[in-house]
């Protein structure tokens, strides 16, 4: 029997939906804190994340198909394979009196007894961590650029 692991976490930002929801699909700002791409925040379309150097990836594109889409609160799609998939949930927030969205993250699907999977969750989870302050400059731009 298989052990299966999701990478999960939470993330404050003092934006609103609407606006984390553009960063996370609209295809430039997507390039600026993930990677290049050709998304299209449609259930059933498949696009493509490309990267210099990406694991297990020697032409650096991770294909992709969008599962889920219902804005401005839920995206999900598949990551490289149908068993993993990427989902991202917001709901509006509020920390310290600030105003702001709730990001709830989730990629699920990595099967530990896998060894492949099991270097990719460790690798992918430390990736995903990290990906706060870049979303976070992302969504500043987008702010002074509506503003």
């Amino acid at each position: 029997m298989s052990t299966t692991r999701s990478i999960r976490f939470q993330e404050f930002f003092p934006h609103p939906v609407e606006r984390v929801w553009a960063a996370l699909t609209e295809p430039s700002a997507i390039a600026k804190w993930l990677m290049d791409n050709d998304f299209v925040p449609e259930v059933g379309r498949t696009f493509t994340l490309r990267a210099e150097r990406v694991p297990f990836r020697p032409d650096g594109t991770i294909p992709c198909r969008v599962v889920e889409c219902d804005p401005p609160t839920t995206l999900a799609y598949t990551w490289a394979s149908d068993s993993w998939i990427v989902c991202y949930r917001l709901e509006p927030a509020e920390v310290d009196g600030v105003a702001g969205t709730r990001l709830h993250f989730e990629h699920s699907g990595f099967d530990l007894d896998n060894p492949r999977d099991a270097f990719a969750y460790d690798k992918m989870g430390r990736g995903w961590r990290s990906m706060g302050p870049d979303l976070a400059r992302v969504l500043d731009e987008l702010a002074a650029s509506s503003a």
